[in-house]
């Protein structure tokens, strides 16, 4: 079953207004994110995979315990793609 469109635009809400870390990349703690929307971790990593996979966000490098390095594309950007 797939998860409803709301759930995967808060997913990237929360992702987005996460401090940067460089030019549009973001880091990003699964825990974190599941404290903070009140999902599991797992829950968490398949949002962000399927983020990844409709090509919204970009995974640049796993750091561990301090979470995800991830690209977000410019949000002008996904407004013409009509992903967000």
């Amino acid at each position: 079953m797939a998860r409803p469109r709301f759930d995967r635009d808060d997913l990237f809400d929360c992702i987005r207004n996460n401090p940067r870390a460089g030019r549009g990349l973001v880091r990003v703690n699964e825990r974190k994110l599941g404290s903070d929307l009140g999902w599991s971790r797992a829950t968490v990593a398949a949002g962000i995979r399927d983020l990844e996979s409709s090509g919204v966000i970009t995974r640049v490098k796993v750091q561990g315990r301090s979470g995800l390095l991830l690209s977000v594309r410019p949000q002008n950007d996904i407004e013409v793609a009509g992903v967000a």
